[in-house]
C-alpha cells in the first residue's frame, strides 16, 4: 500500500503510563505483537513516514520498534498528559525537513485500526486537502484523524490531558467524518484487551 501527493507524516502516541490497566498497555500483546508494534505496523503499511512518541518506560517501548523503520520522539515531559505528548510529536515532525503538509494522529491502544483505515483517511485528505478528516465512532469523533497544516499551531499548543478531540471540536465545521466504529475500541483495562483480541479473531 503506497500513497502519493502531499507530504503526510503519521504520529503515534505511545507515551502514557496506563494507570487503569495496571501495566504499560503499549507493551501488552495481541496475537504475539504488542499494541505499539501493531499500530506501527499498520502505519508503516501506508508507505508514509511514521513517528512514535514515547514517554513512560521509553526503553521498553522503543525496543518493540527496533527492527522497523519508524522515528522515535522521546517526550521527557510525558507526565504532562496526552495533549502535551501530541503537541511534542507534531512539533517534532513539523520542525523536520521537509515539513509535512498534514499529520495523521493515531493512538497505540486502538488495536482494531488497520492500515486500510489509515489509507482511507489519506484518500479523503487527497480529495479534500483543507479539511480535517476524523474517524466517526457513531456518537463522537476521534483518532485516527488527519490534520492539514493550518491546524498545526493549534495542535502544538495542546497541553494536559486535552488531545486531538479538542481541536476536532473547535473546528467541527471543517471536519469530514469517516464511519469507523471499530476505532472506538481502545484498551484501558485487561478486559478491554481480551475483548479486542476476541474481536480480531472473528472472520
Amino acid at each position: 500500500m503506497t500513497t502519493s501527493g502531499a507530504r503526510i507524516a503519521i504520529v503515534i502516541l505511545a507515551a502514557g503510563t496506563a494507570r487503569r490497566f495496571g501495566a504499560l498497555k503499549q507493551l501488552q500483546c495481541i496475537e504475539g505483537r504488542s499494541l505499539v508494534r501493531r499500530a506501527a505496523d499498520a502505519a508503516i503499511a501506508t508507505g508514509l513516514p511514521v513517528h512514535v512518541v514515547t514517554g513512560a518506560e521509553h526503553e521498553a517501548v522503543a525496543a518493540q520498534l527496533a527492527e522497523i523503520a519508524v522515528g522515535i520522539a522521546h517526550n521527557l515531559e510525558w507526565t504532562r498528559g496526552m495533549g502535551h505528548s501530541l503537541a511534542f510529536g507534531v512539533r517534532s515532525v513539523v520542525t523536520a525537513s521537509p515539513s509535512p503538509d498534514a499529520v495523521l494522529v493515531m493512538l497505540a491502544d486502538q488495536p482494531m485500526v488497520s492500515a486500510e483505515d489509515l489509507a482511507e483517511l489519506v484518500r479523503e485528505h487527497r480529495a479534500h486537502p483543507l479539511a480535517i478528516v476524523a474517524a466517526d465512532y457513531g456518537e463522537r469523533l476521534g483518532p485516527p484523524c488527519l490534520f492539514p497544516a493550518p491546524h498545526f499551531e493549534a495542535l502544538m499548543t495542546l497541553d494536559g490531558d486535552q488531545g486531538a478531540r479538542a481541536v476536532l471540536h473547535a473546528n467541527r465545521a471543517a471536519v469530514r467524518a469517516l464511519p469507523m466504529q471499530h476505532a472506538a475500541v481502545d484498551v484501558d483495562t485487561p478486559e478491554d484487551l481480551a475483548r479486542a483480541a476476541a474481536a480480531l479473531q472473528k472472520p
